[in-house]
C-alpha cells in the first residue's frame, strides 16, 4: 500500500529492524544507491557511456559503468566491520575484506542491471541480497567460505533492489514484508512511499521475450498460447518486455504480473538470470509480497547454486499465473 507519511529510510529502519547490522548495511546501500544515481546523470558528461563494452564473469557486456557502481559499494562497505565482503556479477571471485575475517555478513549484488539500456537513457536497476554466515563458519578458509556461501545464498536475511529513472526508488525486505523508498534528490533522503505491497494473486500482464517463441519448450509454448490465442480467455492478456528484470520486478510488485524467462533452444540452456545476484533476491522479494517464483518448474529457493554466477530460467509475480505455468 501507498503511504503519505514523511518517514526516512533511518527512522523506518530504526523503528521497525532489530539487527543494527543489517540496518547500517542498508544505510551504505542507501549513500550508495544515491552516488550511482548521480553517476547517471553525468553518464554523457564524463564519455563513460561511450567507451567500449566489455565481458563480465557471467557472459554479459559490461560497461565502465558497471565496474563504477561496482567499486561504490566496495568503497563504501570496506570499512563496515560487519561486512566480511561482497559477491558481485561483475567479479570473478568473491571480495572480502582481510581485516573484517570475524565478521558474518555478505552482500550479493548485480550493481547496474540492464546497463545496455543506458545509451537510450532507459531504466536501470541494482540488485542484491544479504547473507549471515553461520557462527561456525566464521573465520574459514575462502574455499569453505565459498561452499558456505554457496548453500546460503537462496535464503538470504535481506533483499532489495534500486530503480534508477526519473527517480530512484528503493524497494526492500528483511523478512517482514516490502518496503518502498523515493529518494528525494534534494535532501539525499530515501522517504518511504509503499508500505507492506502485495501482489494480486491474479495478472493479465505477462513480461516475456516472444523474439524468443521458437526456442520454447512444450509447456512455456502452451502457456502462452493458452493467454495470447484463446478465444475463450474472457479478457484478454497484455504483454510487456523491458529487458532488465529489475525494471520488471518493480513494476510487477506495484502493478501485477508475471515474468518469464525460460530455457531455450537458441543457446540458452539455463536461461539468462544469475541465481545468486538476481533470481534468489527477486523471490524472496516477490515471495514476501505475496507472490510466487519459480525456475518456470520448482521453487526458485528450492534448487540450490553450485558455482558463483551460475544461469537459471525463472518465473516470478501473481501466484496462480506462476502455478499455471508450471502445471502446464
Amino acid at each position: 500500500m501507498t503511504t503519505n507519511n514523511k518517514i526516512n529510510l533511518t527512522t523506518f529502519l530504526k523503528e521497525n529492524s532489530k539487527d543494527n547490522a543489517i540496518n547500517e548495511i542498508l544505510s551504505c546501500v542507501q549513500k550508495a544507491s544515491d552516488e550511482i544515481s548521480v553517476l547517471l546523470e553525468n553518464g554523457y558528461f564524463d564519455d563513460t557511456l561511450e567507451k567500449k563494452l566489455e565481458t563480465n564473469e557471467s557472459g554479459d557486456l559490461q560497461s565502465p559503468l558497471d565496474m563504477l557502481s561496482n567499486n561504490i559499494f566496495i568503497n563504501l562497505l570496506k570499512d563496515h566491520p560487519d561486512v566480511l565482503g561482497i559477491v558481485s556479477e561483475e567479479l570473478e571471485h568473491p571480495y572480502y575484506f582481510d581485516d573484517h575475517k570475524k565478521a558474518q555478513y555478505v552482500l550479493m549484488i548485480d550493481p547496474l542491471d540492464g546497463s545496455a539500456n543506458l545509451p537510450i537513457n532507459a531504466a536501470v536497476s541494482t540488485i542484491f541480497s544479504i547473507v549471515k554466515i553461520d557462527d561456525d563458519k566464521v573465520g574459514a578458509s575462502k574455499d569453505e567460505l565459498l561452499d558456505h556461501l554457496l548453500k546460503i545464498s537462496p535464503n538470504p536475511v535481506c533483499a532489495g533492489y534500486v530503480v534508477y529513472s526519473f527517480t530512484t526508488y528503493l524497494m526492500f525486505t528483511t523478512g517482514d514484508g516490502v518496503h518502498g523508498f523515493n529518494l528525494n534528490q534534494e535532501t539525499g533522503e530515501f522517504i518511504l512511499v509503499h508500505h507492506h505491497v502485495k501482489i494480486p494473486e491474479d495478472t493479465h500482464m505477462v513480461a516475456v521475450n516472444s523474439s524468443n517463441k521458437l526456442y520454447w519448450n512444450e509447456s512455456v509454448t502452451k502457456y502462452l498460447k493458452d493467454r495470447f490465442e484463446n478465444p475463450n480467455v474472457k479478457k484478454g492478456y497484455n504483454m510487456r518486455w523491458y529487458a532488465s528484470v529489475g525494471v520488471e520486478l518493480h513494476r510487477i510488485l506495484l502493478q501485477g504480473g508475471i515474468f518469464l524467462y525460460p530455457t531455450t533452444s537458441n543457446g540458452k540452456p539455463h536461461g539468462v538470470l544469475r541465481k545468486l545476484y538476481e533470481a534468489y533476491p527477486i523471490a524472496m522479494l516477490i515471495e514476501q509480497a505475496g507472490g510466487s517464483a519459480t525456475n518456470c518448474i520448482d521453487k526458485m529457493t528450492s534448487i540450490p547454486p553450485t558455482h558463483l554466477h551460475e544461469k537459471t530460467p525463472m518465473a516470478f509475480g501473481s501466484t496462480n499465473e506462476v502455478n499455471a505455468l508450471s502445471n502446464s
